[in-house]
């Protein structure tokens, strides 16, 4: 992220007296205006005029393009000679690597002072990253029918930029970046957005879907969790447990073998991660703590469901999350959604990015579930 800054004085030579005047940084008022182009591909030029009592108009000019680069600058004091100038620029000393996309609102509302320093490239730069690590062309993923008048937005839309820009950022920054913004996101003509897998409507489908999946006689594993809390686990120690718990945990065995974790999400500059990109480091790290638990007890004498539920809850919830977030389709796995789903949404679902790991674990999930039905005794 880049911020512009003025600080230090001019010393400035009168041509004819040689008096020498100080101009401090202070003193200027900078006025930004866009040369060329939309957005953050525009140039922005930022300049500040004084009107000197004794040397007249005094200028300085710079210019800025990509967003948050110096790609001129110029300071204009007439016919009298600068001696020092003051020291003005662009300085990107924050890592940008370091913020998450989807925390761009956060860090623009609780760093104030920067957003009033920043320039004008930086702010919708990282305002467009926003909306794009969010909202996607519909043509992507979202099922089309041209008998039904177009795109079918089952995951939730079609959002436009004026409303989710101008709703998130408003306060934030001033209407004129908004509307750049704004004006950025729509240059290639496209007004009408889907959500990409980031977006919680995604997540909230995903989900649901997942649920399905997951769901035997009606059960969910909070349901059964609340059942594990209150009732005795009256079906530990039959044959039918028994021989569920050496499936289910040679099963896990193999897994945690050969985990092989989806890569941690970089943060912004990669808003296009390849497969598997959009966990955390720490979701991998519940994930592997969940797992572990829940084999833990499924090798002990007398297995806690209580225990075994709630790693599964864990587990249902990075799920549910992730599976909106790898770029693969594995089509066995969505084979399985179509008879609940419908063939409309079916056609949507060619496009759920599930790899090898998610459909894995899925499966484990909904063999932990099956165990705690048969060991609930219900």
């Amino acid at each position: 992220m880049a911020t512009f800054f003025a600080s230090g004085s001019a010393v400035i030579e009168h041509i004819e007296s040689s008096m020498k005047y100080e101009v401090l940084a202070s003193d200027l008022s900078w006025e930004a205006s866009s040369e060329k182009g939309f957005g953050a591909d525009s140039e922005f030029h930022y300049e500040a005029v004084v009107k000197h009592e004794v040397l007249g108009e005094l200028r300085w000019a710079i210019s800025e393009y990509p967003a948050g680069y110096e790609s001129h600058r110029e300071t204009d004091v007439g016919v009298h000679a600068l001696i020092r100038d003051i020291e003005y620029g662009f300085d990107r000393s924050i890592d940008e690597s370091e913020i998450d996309p989807r925390e761009i609102p956060k860090w623009f509302r609780e760093n104030q002072e920067w957003v009033a320093q920043a320039t004008i490239g930086t702010l919708i730069e990282y305002m467009v990253d926003w909306f794009h690590f969010f909202f996607e062309d519909p043509a992507n993923e979202t099922p089309h029918d041209s008998r039904e008048g177009g795109y079918i937005y089952i995951r939730g839309g079609p959002y436009t930029a004026e409303e989710e820009i101008g709703g998130i950022f408003g306060g934030l920054v001033s209407d004129s970046v908004i509307d750049a913004a704004i004006e950025k996101v729509q240059s290639d003509g496209l007004f009408d957005w889907a959500p990409t897998s980031h977006h919680e409507s995604s997540i909230d489908f995903y989900g649901e879907v997942l649920d399905e999946q997951l769901n035997q006689e009606d059960f969910g594993f909070q349901e059964l969790r609340e059942i594990a809390v209150s009732e005795q686990a009256i079906g530990i120690g039959t044959q039918e447990e028994l021989s569920a718990r050496i499936g289910l945990s040679k099963k896990l065995e193999g897994f945690n073998k050969s985990f092989v974790a989806p890569k941690p999400h970089g943060g912004i500059g990669h808003n296009h991660p390849p497969e598997d990109l959009g966990v955390t480091e720490g979701d991998i790290e519940s994930i592997k703590q969940s797992l572990s638990r829940i084999e833990k007890e499924l090798s002990s004498e007398k297995p806690d469901t209580e225990v075994v539920a709630n790693q599964s809850l864990t587990l249902q919830k990075v799920s549910s999350w992730a599976l909106g977030k790898a770029d693969k389709t594995v089509d066995e796995f969505t084979k399985g959604f179509a008879s609940t789903l419908g063939k409309t949404a079916a056609v949507g679902l060619a496009a759920i990015p599930v790899s090898q790991f998610w459909t894995e674990l899925s499966d484990i999930l909904g063999g932990v579930k099956q165990w705690l039905i048969i060991a609930l005794g219900i």
